[in-house]
């Protein structure tokens, strides 16, 4: 892969991939011009199990920017379903944010459960699950969200996220601007009947982003010098 890209790369000693959109944008705004938008690889070994639970699940690290308030916030706005929040808070997070764990589930809905862990060690929760919601504000790229879409799951992001970015790449899901606009769409996508062959098409979408193809796609930007999204077209 080394020998791929350097032998392939401009002259130019500024070369940069970023993990976003809005990363892309800063460095091009900074005068990098030599910079494109590269995804991950993102595991894409999950798969749907049916028939899908009407229950939303997220899974992400107990830390403020990924404001899991909000999550809370639509549970307790859709109290008819399940919600779900996979969290990991190691030693490091508990020191860096002290008490933020007990202080996020002292205002926890009744419809939340909060499983200590990763959707490694609980591939069900996100496999069982029908939709995913992301309420973080990163503007890196979200790989829970990539796998959550490989176990088919309907995805949601706000927009202007890192988030966004992998919906709008992967074709899949939704984006929104308010908490009244994401309850609405939520609520239709767990009440929606949806087909087995139309959960194999979403979990299909995930592979766009898997090691295979990022070793494949990165080759391709570095050869051609530049911005391509997965399905081929020019990043803007």
């Amino acid at each position: 892969m080394n020998k791929i890209l350097w032998g392939k790369r401009p002259q130019s000693q500024d070369w940069f991939f970023a993990v976003g959109s809005n990363v892309l944008s800063d460095l091009r705004n900074r005068g990098y011009r030599n910079s494109s938008m590269a995804f991950p690889p993102c595991r894409a070994n999950f798969r749907p199990r049916t028939p899908k639970k009407k229950q939303v699940v997220q899974s992400a690290r107990i830390v403020p920017n990924k404001r899991l308030e909000l999550y809370f916030e639509m549970a307790a706005r859709l109290p008819d379903f399940e919600f779900i929040l996979v969290g990991r808070n190691d030693p490091l997070l508990q020191k860096q944010y002290p008490g933020y764990l007990d202080q996020l589930l002292s205002k926890r809905p009744n419809n939340v459960t909060y499983v200590e862990g990763s959707t490694r060690s609980r591939p069900e929760l996100v496999e069982e699950s029908k939709v995913y919601v992301y309420t973080g504000d990163e503007k890196g790229i979200v790989l829970s969200l990539v796998e959550a879409i490989g176990a088919g799951c309907f995805p949601f992001s706000p927009v202007g996220t890192g988030a966004a970015d992998v919906l709008r790449a992967l074709n899949v899901g939704e984006v929104f601007n308010t908490m009244e606009e994401a309850v609405v769409r939520i609520r239709l996508a767990l009440e929606r009947q949806i087909s087995k062959d139309e959960l194999n098409v979403l979990s299909e979408r995930a592979k766009m982003l898997s090691p295979e193809a990022f070793k494949q796609w990165i080759t391709k930007i570095a050869q051609t010098g530049r911005p391509i999204l997965p399905d081929g077209s020019e990043a803007s």
